[in-house]
């Protein structure tokens, strides 16, 4: 059984409000992984892709710069801190930047 919310936005990945799989990751030179940057408990903002799409630096969330080897059309993905995908772009299926600013207001809100 899986669980899937409402993402509140477009959209019709697979990944979008489901559970993000452990990605491995590359992150500043260093191997990592999706749920070792989740272990903070905080949001996490992948920026995956040739494409730069700004996250809004008014929501608390960690942004890491990231290869992922295994997925390479990845543009980025945005994960909740229980490891839902709240926003997702892939290059061939590109979100525009306003969805991931909604994505951003509605599950994390703006910082005070």
């Amino acid at each position: 059984m899986s669980t899937r919310y409402d993402p509140k936005i477009p959209g019709d990945h697979p990944w979008l409000g489901r559970l993000a799989p452990n990605l491995k990751l590359v992150v500043d030179g260093r191997q990592t992984s999706v749920a070792e940057l989740l272990s903070t408990a905080r949001p996490v903002f992948l920026q995956l892709g040739d494409r730069i799409v700004p996250a809004d630096t008014n929501v608390a969330v960690d942004t890491h710069h990231a290869r992922c080897p295994e997925q390479p059309g990845l543009e980025g993905l945005l994960i909740r801190p229980d490891g839902h995908t709240a926003w997702i772009s892939t290059t061939t299926d590109p979100q525009p930047a306003g969805t991931l600013a909604t994505a951003l207001a509605t599950w994390f809100g703006v910082r005070a």
